[in-house]
């Protein structure tokens, strides 16, 4: 999700934090983990194979909230484009990115897409639920420490964000999250940085 287009640079993601910030910080993403996949299903990393979190999918739930767990996973399934809004306060920048959503419940994102965006890889986990509503958990290595930057100049960064979304439809959905990046170099951190998507299903193959 590397901006298209350039605003001010915060000075917030390259000032070094203390060790309770970072503390904080992983704490919040590992209990919003939690909630996304279920306790004792936080992953190491999303490899290939079955997902941890496939297995929390309709667990302990009625045959109705299954059914309506396995629908959702259906549709949710496939190659999605991302119209990915990150609000920096003092401005907004836009860009789109293409989702695969695996059948495993990983997904990974492209580093190019058609349009010619710039955009940048990442890959996470995600889950069903009834209702047409399901999240993902998604992260970004070697992206801009500075999302508004807009110049590929600058420091590096690991982006981590849990999104909660709500399908439109089999072709759409939408999403809110808080996004936090870590600043490889100084071990700073920025956020946590509001984000919403608009998507449009492009395929319902993954590949």
């Amino acid at each position: 999700m590397r901006p298209t287009t350039a605003s001010a640079t915060g000075s917030a993601g390259r000032r070094g934090a203390p060790p309770h910030r970072l503390a904080h910080v992983t704490g919040l993403l590992l209990a919003a983990l939690v909630l996304l996949l279920g306790p004792g299903a936080v992953p190491a990393a999303p490899h290939s194979g079955a997902a941890p979190a496939a297995a929390h999918d309709g667990a302990h739930r009625t045959p109705a909230a299954h059914d309506g767990a396995h629908r959702t996973a259906a549709a949710v399934t496939g190659t999605w484009d991302l119209t990915v809004t990150i609000d920096l306060g003092h401005d907004t920048v836009t860009t789109v990115t293409r989702f695969y959503f695996h059948p495993n419940r990983t997904l990974t994102t492209d580093s190019t897409h058609d349009s010619g965006d710039p955009a940048f890889a990442g890959s996470g986990y995600w889950t069903a639920d009834r209702g047409r509503r399901f999240s993902f958990f998604v992260t970004h290595p070697d992206a801009p420490a500075d999302p508004g930057a807009g110049d590929p100049g600058v420091p590096t960064g690991t982006v981590n964000a849990v999104h909660q979304g709500k399908l439109k439809g089999r072709s759409a959905f939408t999403t809110t999250a808080s996004a936090f990046v870590l600043n490889d170099l100084d071990g700073g951190v920025l956020g946590p940085i509001p984000v919403s998507t608009k998507a449009v299903k492009v395929s319902d193959s993954p590949s």
